[in-house]
C-alpha cells in the first residue's frame, strides 16, 4: 500500500511539471550545439573589430549577413530548447539579447571595412559610437576604441598618402620647369627671384610631405614611390640648401657679366669652368634623380663658358680685350674693335682711311673713297690709278695693295685688295638698312695721320647728294661726328649693332657738324658695276 502511494506520488508530481511548461531533463546536447553555433559565428563576426590595412582587404567579401542568420536560427532553438533561458552559455544569452544591436553594429562594422578597401572617402568611424553600444555587454568596448583608433590613424594615413602624391608631383613639375635654360632677355637677378620662389614652393612641399610621412605609424605604404620618398624626405630637404648655395654661387658669378664691367681673361675662364663643375653636380643630389629629370632638360653652363672663352680667344687674337660691361661690349672694347676693321691708307698723293669688308685665303678686301685710293685730275676729270698704295692694319703690318677697283659711274667708292695672312675682323653691315635719326654712331679714322682717331656723335638724318662737281654721292647719312682730312675712306658704324653703315666721304668746311657718309645702301646699290685693274 505504501508502496502505491510512493507511485501516484510521482506521477502526480510529473504531471504537475509537464502543465508547467517545466522539462525535468533539458535537451543539453543540443543546447550546446547551439551554443556552439553562436560562438563560431560571433568568433567570425568579431574579426571584423580586427584592424586590416587596405591592401589585406583587397579579397574582402560581405559575410555578416551569413553570420547573423545562423546567430539568429541558433537563439530560435535555444528558445525552443531552453525556454526559461537557463541551460544556455552566458555568451549566448548575451548575444541572443543583444542581437538587434549588434547587427547594426556588425554591418557597419563591414561597410566600413569595404569602403577601405574600395577608397571610399565617406567612411563615418563616428557612427560606431551609437551602433555598437551593445558591445560593452559582451566585453568587446576595448576592440572597438582600438577599432577606432587604429582606423583613425590608418584613414590619415590614406589621405597622407594622396597629400604626398600630391606634393611630389608638383616638386616634378617644378624642377623640370626651374631646369629650363633662361629665358631669352630675363635678367638674372629677375632669375633669382622666381628661383627663389620656385625654391621656397619645394621646400614648403617637402615639409608638407615630411609631415604626411609622420602619419605612417607603422602602416604599409599603397605603393612603392611613397616608400622612397618617406625615406628620404630629409635627404631632399638638405638637398634644398645644398642646391641653393650652388645656384646662388653660379648666379652671383654671371650676375657680373649683367651688372658691372668684367674683363673676360683667363682667370675669368678658369673660375667660369669651376662653377660650371659645381652646378653640374646639382644633377648628382638625390632629390633630382628621384625627381626623374631628363638630361635633355637640364641646364648645361658648360656650353656658356665654351662660347665666352672662344669669343675671348677670338678677341685675343684680334689683340682686344674682350670687356663687358652690363652685359654687353664695353665701350673700349667696342672701339678697339672698329679701330681693328679700320687700314690707314697712304698713296703717292693722299693719306685717308679705309675699312675691311671681306677676306678670302690670301688677303683682304678693303673698302675706301676714290678721292682716296684714286688720282684724280680736276681738270681733265680723269682718274688715274696711283703708283703704290700702301695699307697699315690695325697691329701695326704693312701691306700693298696689288688691285683696286672703281665704279664706272662716278661714285666716290673705291676697292683695295691687299695680300696678308695677319687675323683681322671683318666688317658685317647690311645693304637694306636705313639708320634712324639720334642713333649713336662711330667714327673711326686717320685725320691728319693721326692713325685710329675716334669721334663719336648721332646720325643727323638721311640725304640724296646725288652729284657733285667731282663725284657721285647718292645717298648719305648726314652726321655730327666730326671728320676732318684723313678720315676719308673710314668707316661709319652704328654704336649699338656694331655695324658698319656707311663710308665717311664728305664734310661741309664752312659750317660745324655736317658731314657725310656714302651708305652701305648706296654701296649695295652699286657694287656690281666695280671693275677691277692692277696696280
Amino acid at each position: 500500500m505504501k508502496n502505491n502511494t510512493l507511485l501516484l506520488l510521482a506521477v502526480g508530481v510529473m504531471l504537475l511539471l509537464s502543465l508547467s511548461g517545466c522539462a525535468l531533463f533539458a535537451d543539453t546536447q543540443g543546447i550546446e550545439t547551439q551554443d556552439a553555433i553562436i560562438s563560431s559565428n560571433m568568433n567570425s563576426a568579431e574579426n571584423l573589430l580586427v584592424f586590416d590595412e587596405q591592401t589585406a582587404l583587397l579579397s574582402m567579401q560581405p559575410t555578416y549577413q551569413g553570420h547573423s542568420a545562423a546567430i539568429g536560427a541558433a537563439c530560435e532553438q535555444l528558445d525552443s530548447l531552453d525556454k526559461d533561458k537557463t541551460y544556455r552559455s552566458k555568451n549566448s544569452a548575451l548575444v541572443c539579447a543583444n542581437k538587434n544591436g549588434l547587427d547594426k553594429c556588425f554591418f557597419q562594422l563591414e561597410t566600413i571595412k569595404l569602403q577601405l578597401k574600395n577608397n571610399d572617402s565617406s567612411v563615418n568611424l563616428d557612427s560606431l559610437d551609437v551602433l555598437c553600444s551593445d558591445l560593452r555587454a559582451l566585453g568587446l568596448q576595448s576592440n572597438l576604441d582600438n577599432f577606432k583608433s587604429k582606423y583613425e590613424n590608418y584613414t590619415s594615413w590614406l589621405k597622407a598618402e594622396d597629400g604626398i602624391l600630391a606634393s611630389w608631383s608638383s616638386l616634378e613639375t617644378l624642377f623640370w620647369n626651374s631646369s629650363s635654360p633662361q629665358p631669352t632677355g630675363t635678367k638674372l637677378s629677375d632669375y633669382y627671384t622666381v628661383y627663389q620662389g620656385q625654391m621656397a614652393g619645394a621646400e614648403t612641399s617637402l615639409q608638407s610631405i615630411k609631415n604626411n610621412c609622420a602619419l605612417k605609424d607603422g602602416f604599409k605604404t599603397t605603393s612603392d614611390k611613397i616608400e622612397k620618398v618617406c625615406n628620404n624626405v630629409d635627404e631632399y630637404i638638405a638637398n634644398i640648401e645644398t642646391a641653393n648655395g650652388i645656384v646662388v654661387d653660379s648666379l652671383n658669378f654671371f650676375g657680373k657679366l649683367e651688372v658691372g664691367s668684367v674683363t673676360i681673361d683667363a682667370t675669368f675662364i678658369h673660375d667660369c669652368n669651376q662653377i660650371t663643375k659645381e652646378y653640374s653636380s646639382l644633377y648628382d643630389l638625390k632629390l633630382l634623380k628621384d625627381t626623374n629629370l631628363n638630361n635633355s632638360n637640364q641646364t648645361d653652363l658648360s656650353s656658356m663658358c665654351g662660347q665666352i672663352e672662344y669669343l675671348s680667344s677670338v678677341y685675343a687674337a684680334y689683340g682686344i680685350p674682350l670687356i663687358l660691361e652690363n652685359g654687353d661690349l664695353s665701350s673700349t672694347t667696342r672701339t678697339e674693335l672698329f679701330k681693328a676693321k679700320t687700314v690707314y691708307i697712304e698713296t703717292d698723293e693722299v693719306l685717308g682711311s679705309g675699312v675691311i669688308i671681306d677676306s678670302d685665303s690670301s688677303g683682304y678686301y678693303i673698302l675706301t673713297n676714290a678721292h682716296v685710293a684714286l688720282t684724280y685730275d680736276p681738270s681733265t676729270g680723269t682718274e688715274y690709278l696711283p703708283i703704290y698704295a700702301r695699307v697699315k692694319f690695325y697691329d701695326g703690318k704693312v701691306g700693298y695693295a696689288t688691285r683696286l677697283a672703281n665704279t664706272l659711274e662716278g661714285y666716290d667708292l673705291a676697292l683695295l685688295y691687299v695680300p696678308s695672312s695677319g687675323n683681322y675682323p671683318i666688317a658685317s653691315f647690311d645693304e637694306t638698312y636705313y639708320p634712324n635719326a639720334g642713333d649713336k654712331v662711330i667714327a673711326v679714322g686717320n685725320p691728319y695721320g693721326f692713325v685710329s682717331s675716334v669721334s663719336e656723335g648721332t646720325v643727323s638724318g638721311l640725304r640724296d647728294l646725288g652729284c657733285l662737281r667731282d663725284y657721285c654721292y647718292g645717298e648719305v647719312i648726314q652726321t655730327d661726328a666730326a671728320l676732318n682730312a684723313g678720315n676719308s675712306g673710314g668707316g661709319l658704324w652704328d654704336y649699338a649693332s656694331q655695324d658698319l653703315i656707311g663710308i665717311n666721304s664728305l664734310s661741309l668746311t664752312q659750317t660745324e657738324g655736317l658731314n657725310f657718309a656714302i651708305s652701305m645702301y648706296q654701296y649695295g646699290k652699286i657694287k656690281d658695276t666695280f671693275k677691277w685693274y692692277d696696280i
